[in-house]
């Protein structure tokens, strides 16, 4: 008989660095030199995953800092399918970068059945333009926060010596 094995979820960052400073950001990637995870890497853990876990998956979360800084960011799309083909295939951006990319890009994530989760910021920018991009291209994209004002904020708690909090 065998033995049912437990369902695997994971997050990856594919870039520890980001294009936005926000200072409460709790992925440290201000501070984070740029890099990226290797494909290769990233094929070799995903492959052992899959024999572990028989190719099942309850999530798998692409993020970092800001995926889409990584030059090869739609190749982790490929891999994924390659080891866990029906698993939800998540990635988590601010979307500021959305506007640039190239259709392969969205070719890639239409293939591979990828889900673009954004994170609102407060800062100047049209998210109705990419709205219409995913549209387009027919990608599923949602916003992180479902609440009436779906803007990421940033809270200052500063540290209580005195142990009161």
């Amino acid at each position: 008989m065998r033995k049912v094995l437990q369902k695997i979820q994971f997050e990856v960052h594919l870039a520890d660095h980001c294009n936005l400073n926000c200072q409460m950001c709790d992925h440290f990637s201000p501070i984070a030199k740029k890099s990226f995870l290797s494909p290769t890497s990233y094929e070799s853990d995903l492959m052992r995953l899959g024999d572990i876990f028989d190719h099942q998956a309850t999530y798998i979360r692409l993020l970092g800092g800001e995926p889409l800084l990584h030059p090869c960011v739609s190749q982790f799309f490929s891999i994924t399918r390659t080891y866990f083909p029906h698993c939800p295939l998540e990635l988590y951006t601010n979307g500021l970068l959305l506007p640039i990319q190239l259709e392969d890009f969205w070719d890639a994530c239409q293939t591979f059945s990828v889900k673009i989760m954004v994170t609102k910021y407060p800062v100047n920018f049209d998210y109705s333009a990419i709205e219409n991009l995913a549209q387009k291209h027919r990608v599923e994209l949602i916003y992180t926060s479902q609440k009436e004002e779906p803007v990421k904020t940033s809270w200052h708690l500063p540290l209580d010596v005195s142990g009161g909090q």
